[in-house]
């Protein structure tokens, strides 16, 4: 093989090699035009080494044909191929000239040997064992040569533009382009200027279209760049930013241009200089988005954040630029989309919602302060009643006169029902403060049924009023709930009854249905036959401390909390609240409660027979008991009801005033039981206990403590219990509860 061969054969050998062995480059490099330009150059190659190989004169022709149509093609994928990598948008009319052109000149080479137009005269000259065409070109040729010509003087303006033009492309790869064009130049000049034997220019560009693409694959960025031309077009309402995988810049639109003045000082592959006012937000967005990332548990590959400049604010997205043929990341777009609308209106609402919030929260302290205040209120009343019914309960354990006894009764009974008010007042707080608790017991319902109608009796009787009782018999008799509420319920609901019915009859109906394997559905309803209710006050009726036809009813006693508090107590034990009325006849209220059921023996007929009391319990059954108590309480009034209820008793008293006294008594003298009020000034009565508890030297150490209070908040038992204290007493102490506290510690 001669050297010429030997040269020929170089450039195809190379292209094929590029294009057969090294797939992954291409794919790497993913741009159609330079992979349609390693193409062309194989062709034009291929054409070439054919005609050196060539026998006759046709078969030279047609290898000529061939070599001039991959030379126009690889010239005009070399201009494509140079102008989208510098980021120049050619025009449409100038992209159809090239068109046209091209086609022009592809047709010329056809004519090749049918007539004097593309080679006046051509011969075969065959020499040292190669062929070549000696010819005289004629005016078609010239036509081609103008068109080759004017692509590689394009090519090399392109690049050299882009080396003056370095926001376009990086300094150095454009005067690579510029280096590669300029030599191809100089050697189709030397071709056509010497008429050489063998065309050299295809092996020319076979160099330089290898010194492209290694000048392209080395940064991966002629996607980036593609990517950037396309958002050109598509994305002019908002501005893009490319960066290559490094986090350097590769390039923008002009949206992001308007955006950021100073960007178009930058070229590619160059990093933003510190100088430059958004590159620390640049390097953290980009640092942010490789950490969600790598951390995301979700299959999305988009970050979205904020960013505010001149006044408006953008949605800002940040996401990979990935070459979809090759594994690989080729670096990072964002985009800054005006989103000052919709963000102002989410920030609108989103103060709405604080505001909301902060509203919620202000309601929510009214809410506490007001269940505050109504505890407070409540355990101060309690106290004064207290001392009321305590010594109303020594009037009628010690009188004889049948008058004062009756007055005496008469004032039990108006502290009871003070009493019974101050409870719902205090357990609607113990409610809206989220502290009262449902505690489940074993009762028995006809036990239940028998002690409310007792309870409501003398007012039934009082106003004349037939009491009716209607109860399924076939109810279970032993049920599991709480026995306390479920009482509550019913006595406000036969008392809303009995208030509100001026004659004629109130029922109290009992029925249960199925409600799962364990539990069955009480429902208890009383009916009345009073006034009756309108439509309108029925959306009203469980509202706290509201009463209907205020007017009308101004003689009615009441504070409008019965019914509220019947609503809250059967929320709390998961059950259902009803009401139907008809004006002039009546009203019916139904409450439904899921009872577990320990017995489904049936209750039967429930017998009422009306248990009135006539006499108060006293402390005469425990003349056995001894001992020697304190009892500790700020008001003189408290301690005097303490001491005569158990004055019949054989029970040595001492009382203290406060705190200080109770300790110092404590330190001079033994007892049995120490009984120690909780609010007392200058030192309350955990203060006190703790003192004494504490002091080892005080012979009272180890005497049992017993807590006595007006405070009767749900839960404050254990609290107390939790301080150390034995036992705990809510006033106003009862005969029963007291006996059963003594005889517990004596």
């Amino acid at each position: 093989m001669t050297l010429i061969q030997f040269i020929n054969y170089l450039p195809v050998i190379y292209c094929f090699i590029l294009i057969v062995r090294e797939r992954s480059f291409i794919k790497r490099i993913s741009n159609p035009d330079f992979f349609f330009l390693l193409v062309c150059t194989l062709i034009s190659c291929v054409g070439n080494v054919w005609i050196i190989s060539s026998r006759t004169i046709e078969e030279a022709y047609l290898s000529q044909r061939v070599s001039y149509i991959g030379n126009v093609f690889l010239m005009y994928f070399t201009f494509m191929l140079i102008a989208a990598t510098c980021k120049i948008r050619l025009p449409l009319a100038l992209r159809i000239v090239l068109g046209i052109s091209s086609i022009f000149s592809i047709c010329a080479t056809l004519t090749i040997g049918r007539n004097g137009l593309f080679y006046k005269e051509a011969s075969l000259v065959t020499e040292n064992g190669y062929s070549h065409l000696v010819k005289v070109y004629g005016p078609l040729h010239h036509v081609y040569t103008a068109v080759v010509f004017f692509y590689m003087i394009g090519s090399l303006a392109v690049a050299i533009y882009s080396l003056l033009r370095p926001a376009l492309i990086s300094r150095a790869r454009a005067f690579t382009f510029a280096m590669c064009e300029t030599v191809c130049i100089l050697i189709y000049l030397l071709e056509r200027g010497f008429k050489t034997k063998v065309e050299i220019l295809s092996f020319a560009f076979a160099i330089a279209v290898t010194i492209y693409g290694v000048s392209i694959k080395k940064m991966y960025l002629y996607d980036a760049n593609r990517v950037a031309n396309d958002y050109r077009e598509s994305s002019k309402d908002y501005a893009v930013i490319l960066f290559d995988e490094k986090k350097r810049y590769v390039g923008s639109n002009t949206a992001a241009v308007d955006m950021f003045p100073n960007i178009v000082n930058y070229y590619v592959e160059q990093y933003i200089s510190d100088k430059y006012e958004e590159k620390t937000y640049f390097e953290n967005i980009l640092s942010n988005f490789d950490a969600y990332i790598n951390n995301k548990e979700t299959g999305e590959e988009t970050l979205q954040s904020i960013f505010e400049k001149n006044g408006r604010i953008f949605s800002v997205f940040v996401r990979k630029l990935i070459n979809e043929t090759v594994k690989g990341d080729r670096g990072y777009i964002i985009e800054f989309i005006d989103d000052t609308r919709n963000q102002e209106y989410i920030r609108t609402i989103n103060k709405m919602n604080l505001e909301l919030e902060d509203a919620v929260e202000e309601a929510k302290a009214a809410n506490s302060a007001k269940s505050q205040f109504l505890a407070n209120m409540s355990h101060e009343i309690r106290t004064p009643i207290n001392a009321v019914l305590g010594l109303n309960s020594i009037i009628l354990r010690d009188t004889k006169e049948d008058s004062t006894r009756e007055y005496a009764a008469d004032v039990e009974n108006s502290g009871k029902s003070l009493l019974a008010l101050i409870n719902d007042i205090l357990d609607f707080s113990k409610i809206e403060a989220g502290r009262m608790d449902i505690v489940p017991v074993e009762y028995n319902l006809d036990a239940l049924i028998i002690d409310c109608q007792n309870m409501m009796y003398g007012k039934v009787k009082d106003k004349g009023l037939e009491f009716a009782l209607n109860c399924d018999e076939t109810t279970p008799s032993v049920l599991l709930g709480d026995e306390v509420r479920i009482r509550q319920i019913i006595i406000n609901l036969l008392t809303n009854a009995v208030k509100y019915t001026p004659a004629g009859k109130v029922t109290l109906s009992v029925s249960y249905k199925p409600y799962d394997n364990e539990s069955v559905m009480i429902t208890f309803s009383v009916s009345d036959t009073g006034m009756g209710i309108s439509e309108d006050d029925q959306k009203h009726l469980f509202e706290s401390f509201k009463r209907f036809d205020e007017k009308k009813n101004r003689n009615i006693e009441g504070t409008g909390l019965g019914l509220a508090l019947v609503n809250q107590l059967t929320s709390l034990m998961e059950g259902e609240v009803s009401v139907s009325s008809v004006i002039g006849e009546g009203s019916t209220f139904s409450v439904s409660v899921p009872q577990k059921v320990v017995s489904d023996k049936p209750i039967g007929k429930v017998s009422f027979e009306y248990k009135k009391v006539t006499q108060i319990d006293t402390m005469e059954d425990m003349s056995d008991v001894t001992g020697k108590i304190l009892v500790v309480d700020d008001v003189l009034v408290n301690l005097k009801v303490f001491t005569k209820l158990l004055s019949k008793t054989k029970l040595t008293i001492d009382t203290a005033s406060s705190g200080a006294e109770a300790i110092k008594m404590s330190k001079d003298s033994k007892y049995d039981v120490i009984f120690l009020d909780h609010m007392m000034p200058e030192m309350d009565g955990i203060e006190t206990f703790h003192i004494i508890k504490n002091d080892e030297s005080n012979i009272n150490i180890d005497t049992p403590v017993i807590m006595l209070t007006a405070n009767a908040i749900e839960g404050i038992k254990e609290e107390y219990m939790n301080e150390g204290f034995d036992d705990y007493l809510s006033k106003p102490v009862g005969y029963q509860a007291l006996r059963d506290v003594i005889r517990k510690f004596l």
